[in-house]
C-alpha cells in the first residue's frame, strides 16, 4: 500500500488546481469574471491567480473563499440546475469568462468545454476541474479542447 501511495504521489497530481489556473492565466478575457457553478473545490484555484475573485453560485456573491460562518453545506449540495439558473440570472448576457465545475456538466446546453485536467488527480479527486465557456459570451477566442486526449 505504501509503495502504491508513494508512486502515485510522484507520478500523479495531488490537486488539479495549478493546471486549471495555468489555463485560466493563458486566457485572454482577463477582465471578465469567473463563475463557480457549485461545490467548494474551486477555491483551491484562487491562490494560483492573485487578485482574482470568483462569483460563487452558492453564495451568490463574489469572493475568494468559502464563507464558513454560514451554512456552507448548501453550497456543496446545490443542484447543478439551480447553480446554472443562478449563473444565468446573475449574468444574463453571458458576460463572464469561464464556468468552473468539479465534474462534467450533465446538461451543458449553452456551454462548451474548453479545459479539463489532463493528469490523474489522486490526493483530492474532487479537485479535478472542468472549465466551460458560455457559447454566447464575448470570449469566443477560447478553443475547445479535444476531450478524447484528456484523461
Amino acid at each position: 500500500m505504501g509503495a502504491l501511495w508513494s508512486y502515485r504521489q510522484l507520478r500523479c497530481e495531488y490537486s488539479g488546481a495549478r493546471e486549471a489556473a495555468d489555463f485560466i492565466r493563458r486566457d485572454t478575457g482577463a477582465a471578465l469574471p469567473i463563475v463557480v457553478g457549485h461545490g467548494l473545490q474551486a477555491e483551491a484555484i484562487i491562490p494560483y491567480l492573485p487578485g482574482t475573485h470568483f462569483w460563487f453560485a452558492g453564495q451568490q456573491a463574489f469572493g475568494t473563499y468559502t464563507r464558513w460562518d454560514r451554512d456552507w453545506r448548501a453550497d456543496a449540495t446545490l443542484a447543478e440546475s439551480e447553480s446554472l439558473r443562478r449563473v444565468r440570472r446573475q449574468f444574463p448576457r453571458g458576460n463572464y469568462r469561464l464556468l468552473v465545475a468539479s465534474h462534467p456538466l450533465r446538461d451543458s446546453t449553452g456551454y462548451r468545454l474548453v479545459f479539463r485536467n489532463k493528469y490523474e488527480v489522486f490526493g483530492h479527486p474532487d479537485e479535478t476541474y472542468y472549465l466551460y465557456a458560455p457559447n454566447d459570451a464575448p470570449n469566443r477566442e477560447l478553443t475547445q479542447i479535444d476531450t478524447a486526449e484528456a484523461k
